[in-house]
């Protein structure tokens, strides 16, 4: 017993300095380090003007906003990080990275590495698929080729439908969704599987958007959250706040209209994507635990 106990107090000693080095690097440089993944819009993504935006940013933006307020630094700024679906978890792990801002969702399997802020999204995984295709359901890729974005919980989940059903499909994966979309496009391919409200920007942005459409049963319910290390205990306190916040003031609502159902800027499109209820109604009882 006297020793469980002192393995347990030695460990919350290093988690405690472990978090308090996060906070104090913060503190010398002035500077949060934030990870983001290209071409994941509406949540992250690079601009005409090569400037970091997207519904995720300007949340974690505001996170940042939080943390300059809490440490009482006014100079405190954001040093972005590129990082791919790969990448993301190893840019905390070696502290690359302070918090990942993105479409990375709050799974079992990943609590037991890292921790996830309040949710501030819950998409489906669904496929497009060309219009004039005989592709409706999953069942209807039996011995049919799909992409999939390489290290993402959609991808895994394609794999257990293919593994699941014997559906013998030719699997695909590629590290980005343009990637992704452009071998649907030249024919490559017969699906691309992926989170929803990515798959409906990815519609935008195609020469020919009404030959191809979104269908099949949602795979899964996904939380995204901003995640981060588990020993950063009190930045995950300052970020889950800092959420609660923009909650409970309705500024995430405006944050959401902007990137998903208001059209801004030149020639920009509408992804006419209202707030679904699983997410609002996730915002009554704002919490970081999430069903599986």
């Amino acid at each position: 017993m006297m020793r469980s106990a002192l393995l347990m107090a030695g460990l919350l000693v290093t988690i405690s300095l472990k978090a308090e080095e996060t906070l104090d690097r913060i503190r010398a440089t002035q500077t949060m380090k934030v990870a983001y993944r290209s071409g994941q819009a509406p949540f992250s993504t690079l601009d005409q003007n090569q400037r970091v935006v997207g519904y995720a940013i300007d949340i974690c933006s505001k996170i940042v906003s939080r943390v300059q307020r809490e440490l009482k630094l006014p100079q405190l700024k954001s040093e972005f990080v590129a990082v791919n679906g790969l990448t993301r978890f190893t840019a905390l792990r070696e502290r690359r990275a302070d918090i990942e801002c993105g479409t990375t969702s709050n799974n079992a399997e990943r609590r037991q590495e890292f921790a996830f802020t309040i949710p501030y999204f819950i998409d489906g995984v669904k496929m497009i698929v060309r219009r004039d295709s005989d592709i409706s359901a999953w069942t209807d890729l039996r011995n049919k080729s799909i992409v999939t974005v390489k290290a993402t919980a959609q991808s895994e989940l394609v794999k257990l439908r293919n593994y699941s059903r014997v559906l013998d499909m030719v699997m695909h994966e590629t590290l980005y969704y343009d990637d992704a979309m452009a071998m649907l496009v030249s024919g490559k391919v017969a699906a691309l599987a992926g989170n929803e409200a990515i798959l409906h920007n990815l519609m935008l942005k195609i020469p020919e958007p009404s030959a191809y459409l979104i269908t099949g049963n949602s795979l899964a319910v996904k939380s995204y959250a901003v995640m981060l290390r588990k020993s950063d205990i009190q930045l995950k306190a300052m970020a889950d706040a800092e959420m609660v916040r923009l909650i409970n003031d309705g500024e995430i609502y405006k944050i959401y209209d902007k990137w998903f159902t208001a059209a801004s800027g030149p020639g920009a499109q509408s992804l006419k994507l209202p707030m679904s209820y699983f997410l609002r109604d996730s915002f009554r009882y704002p919490s970081d635990k999430v069903g599986e």
